[in-house]
């Protein structure tokens, strides 16, 4: 059987996963990649997300910025798929599927913007997913600010290309 659930760190041990049965899928975690385009100098406007890598001189470390304000300090697990895979394994989870965290949905910004920021983001969780040697899927976004109908074809392109073995 399949056992569907939320994994979260710490929470499955290793004597805990060799009892279970079936596997462990972590249905809800985020990924960052450690740098991406400038938005803000590309599209213009103000408190476009970023990463400020080696956050106090620790190269596993980051904090993710919202323009100029600290929005969270991250770990190299975000953007590190060996290490994610090294913590999956620690916590006894099989699989997980992995999607950006909404401050990196720009809801608020024009549809355009909007589609070229999900579709970076989308191929980034991807890439990602594709060097996790099975072990993760993407759930990419879609930007809505024109509608669904817009945005179906890329969906289905993300979905198919997440699938495949």
């Amino acid at each position: 059987g399949i056992a569907v659930g939320l994994a979260r760190r710490g929470q499955w041990c290793a004597a805990g996963a060799a009892q279970r049965r079936g596997i462990v899928v972590d249905t809800h975690t985020h990924f960052l990649p450690l740098a991406w385009p400038d938005w803000e100098a590309r599209f213009g406007g103000e408190a476009w997300p970023w990463m400020r890598p080696n956050l106090h001189g620790d190269p596993t470390r980051a904090m993710l910025m919202q323009g100029e304000e600290e929005f969270r300090p991250v770990l190299s697990a975000c953007w590190d798929v060996a290490k994610r895979v090294e913590d999956m394994d620690r916590d006894g989870v099989d699989h997980q599927i992995i999607s950006a965290t909404p401050i990196l949905f720009q809801w608020h910004r024009k549809a355009e913007e909007a589609l070229v920021v999900a579709q970076h983001f989308n191929d980034a969780a991807l890439e990602m997913s594709a060097q996790a040697g099975g072990r993760m899927s993407a759930l990419c976004q879609v930007p809505l600010q024109d509608g669904l109908q817009s945005n179906c074809r890329r969906c289905c392109c993300c979905w198919c290309i997440a699938m495949l073995p």
